[in-house]
């Protein structure tokens, strides 16, 4: 008898917890804004199939193959799959380029090009400090840059949650952060070629 008293006890509990749920759903009018949010998302989905050609279907199975991982590509295949992307027609049809993942292989390779870009000039820096204390506290600021670079990609993936654009997103930014550096260090390198040779 006690089970039953402890179990009735748990349904009137969720009971009167859906019904304080829904009450705090009627004062404060969160289904009218999750309404308008859920029309604003379906707007911009119509608009983005639009613009690529896609049909919702085809939209949906490139969901789907991106769930599993098999629309993911590599540099070869890309490559071979160039399509002229000059051409802004509405008629154009959708291109694999468009895809979340491609868009993220192509910025990770343009990623790895600009740490190239780094090294190098670390490099050229490196020849021209003959002070090791002086290049040991270059190469920590390197580092602790490093994790600066990798905070802001984690803060732009953040800022896209839960949705498929957040690699691209993090990587557009750690990309941004990176040209900067490089023009920080190139005009650090071209100070220490005027003062040392």
């Amino acid at each position: 008898m006690a089970i039953w008293n402890q179990l009735s006890l748990v349904i009137l509990g969720a009971a009167l917890a859906g019904i304080g749920w829904l009450f705090r759903r009627k004062i404060t009018g969160s289904h009218k804004d999750e309404r308008i949010a859920r029309l604003d998302k379906a707007l911009e989905i119509s608009g983005k199939l639009q613009h690529s050609g896609m049909s919702l279907e085809q939209a949906q199975a490139l969901a789907e193959r991106l769930a599993v991982g098999t629309a993911a590509l590599s540099a070869d295949t890309l490559q071979h799959l160039l399509p002229d992307l000059s051409q802004e027609s509405e008629s154009r049809p959708f291109s694999i380029l468009e895809t979340t993942a491609a868009m993220g292989a192509q910025l990770d390779a343009r990623l790895k090009v600009l740490d190239a870009q780094i090294s190098e000039v670390l490099l050229k820096i490196e020849m021209i400090c003959d002070d090791g204390d002086y290049w040991h506290a270059i190469d920590q600021a390197q580092a602790a840059w490093v994790k600066y670079r990798e905070a802001e990609g984690y803060a732009a993936a953040t800022e896209m949650a839960g949705g498929t654009g957040r690699t691209v997103n993090s990587l557009a930014i750690e990309i941004a952060v990176t040209e900067e550096r490089i023009k920080y260090l190139n005009d650090f390198l071209a100070e220490k070629i005027q003062l040392y040779g």
